[in-house]
């Protein structure tokens, strides 16, 4: 399946530096090692996502070898292999054996490798060796290796320019501003037809609006049940207290506590 020596271009020596990272000639930082290996199991026949390939790793992955990479399932073979390791906490070293006997150990800081997918077999077994965790992007369905588990990747998602992580980020934004929109015309509806009075309705848009940029809605049957809980701890006269500082930003966040009893209250911590 794949070809007995992966080298697709002259050596080229890459730097390992603390902390689990590496230096490419003609890249413009340091990464982390396990990049080699993230960046190449998402791999597809994605203009953008190929195009972004060439400016991520100059010198290792040239165009035009891409396209051949994904027919060899290099993508494939290093994305079954994160998936063993998560499962079994071993790798298959007969298969990625062909692409780790091209990496060369040039001294204890430096190894000369000829082409990304070498780079990347070599970079995949160092992270599960320093204990890395493999999550699954919910966006690409792609492994992903990190110090910490994550729901979304930072690669590019699909057909998009943009990684995985802001799709995700942008997809729940919208979500978030529709569900808002239509609690927020409910309730001035309620308002405007005499049902609901001024003060509960200022008082709702204060409690809403100090947890909207934490990205949570606060519907205002759940504020209504919240805030009698609140009155009943704290006293009516503090509750009050509280919200009109609220509403002034006499008091920040941080030490705001209807803020923080809010966000425990709809993240479900209690």
């Amino acid at each position: 399946m794949f070809s007995n020596s992966p080298r697709y271009a002259s050596l080229v020596d890459v730097k390992i530096v603390q902390r689990g990272g590496i230096r490419v000639p003609g890249a413009a930082r340091t990464v982390p090692a396990s990049k080699a290996a993230n960046d190449l199991i998402a791999l597809r026949d994605d203009a953008r996502y190929m195009a972004w390939m060439t400016i991520q790793w100059p010198r290792l992955a040239p165009y035009q070898q891409l396209r051949q990479w994904i027919a060899e399932g290099h993508p494939e073979l290093l994305a079954r292999a994160a998936i063993q390791a998560r499962d079994h906490g071993s790798l298959p070293y007969t298969d990625l054996g062909p692409l780790l006997e091209a990496v060369e150990r040039r001294n204890t800081d430096t190894i000369s490798v000829s082409s990304l997918p070498a780079l990347a077999a070599w970079a995949l077994a160092r992270s599960v060796d320093s204990g890395l965790t493999v999550s699954v992007c919910g966006e690409c369905n792609e492994p992903w290796l990190s110090r910490r588990p994550v729901a979304f990747c930072y690669r590019p998602s699909p057909g998009r320019t943009m990684t995985c992580a802001q799709a995700h980020a942008h997809a729940r934004f919208a979500e978030q501003r529709a569900e808002w929109n239509r609690e927020y015309r409910r309730i001035y509806n309620r308002k405007h037809r005499g049902t609901l009075t001024e003060q509960a309705w200022r008082q709702w848009l204060i409690a809403a609006n100090l947890v909207r940029g934490d990205g949570h809605v606060l519907p205002f049957d759940d504020w209504l049940t919240y805030r009698r809980s609140l009155a009943h701890l704290w006293g009516e006269e503090k509750l009050q207290r509280i919200i009109t500082e609220s509403q002034t930003q006499a008091r920040p966040k941080a030490t705001n506590p209807l803020h923080t009893a809010l966000v425990k209250r709809l993240q479900g911590t209690n």
